[in-house]
């Protein structure tokens, strides 16, 4: 299961009118610079996934890369979730999933196996920046998660494209669900933290469009017990927005 090739950082984010934004020029390069070497550590440790590995053995392979590249500081622990692990907490199509049936298989052990799906994540911290990282693989083949993963830059390109057209952040919320039931998926349930479309430094009233600044955006998307997910910055302005960097690998198509 090899890695991706390291990538350099893409470009500068182009907005029009940078004066209203609350972070100088070289703030967002190591806001870009730290997202890039995070997600880099995390592609290393999927590398080094193997058949029949537990979700504790992969969640140590992404603390030693994190910390192989700097990163040793941890504001949220870096995880492991395989198979239907990576589906939890999400509504599936009406089912409470609250019996003690399935509390029970979520806390059996994972191991992976061909097939089987994965999130890595974590929440770093490094010279004043902090980023999340979250990325979604399979071992082996998997129709459904591929079929998952190539939707993801839809997702990625409605929520910019929500934000530059001012929309409240309960709005944007209600347009990734409705994308997410055309194409039949589930979707957080946004009670849970694994929920959060988008969170800033302070909480934001879901009637209201996001201020200006760097906000996590992070969706989650399921079906049929298999989850996918992405993590990272979005650059908001009074009047525009942008992504803090496009070549992420949530970002970039399949093959």
């Amino acid at each position: 299961m090899p890695s991706s090739p390291v990538r350099s950082p893409g470009p500068a984010p182009d907005l029009a009118h940078r004066a209203v934004l609350p972070y100088e020029e070289s703030d967002l390069d190591r806001y870009r610079d730290l997202q890039q070497l995070a997600y880099r550590a995390a592609e290393s440790a999927a590398g080094r996934l193997r058949a029949g590995m537990r979700e504790a053995d992969a969640a140590e392979w992404l603390r030693h890369s994190l910390r192989a590249a700097g990163l040793g500081a941890f504001l949220r622990r870096p995880a492991a979730r395989f198979g239907h692990r990576t589906a939890a907490g999400i509504r599936q199509g009406g089912a409470a999933g609250v019996g003690g049936r399935l509390l029970a298989r979520l806390r059996e052990p994972e191991r992976l196996r061909d097939g089987t799906p994965y999130l890595l994540d974590g929440l770093v911290t490094a010279h004043g920046c902090t980023v999340g990282v979250t990325l979604a693989g399979r071992c082996g083949g998997n129709p459904v998660w591929d079929v998952l993963r190539a939707d993801l830059p839809a997702y990625r390109a409605l929520v910019l494209r929500e934000v530059r057209l001012g929309h409240p952040l309960g709005r944007l919320g209600r347009a990734v669900d409705a994308l997410a039931a055309r194409h039949g998926y589930a979707t957080p349930d946004r009670a849970l933290p694994g929920g959060v479309i988008a969170h800033p430094a302070r909480p934001v009233s879901e009637a209201h469009r996001l201020p200006p600044g760097l906000w996590a955006v992070s969706p989650r998307l399921a079906f049929r017990g298999v989850g996918v997910a992405f993590e990272e910055l979005l650059v908001v302005t009074e009047d525009s927005a942008c992504w803090l960097d496009d070549d992420l690998p949530h970002a970039l198509a399949t093959t």
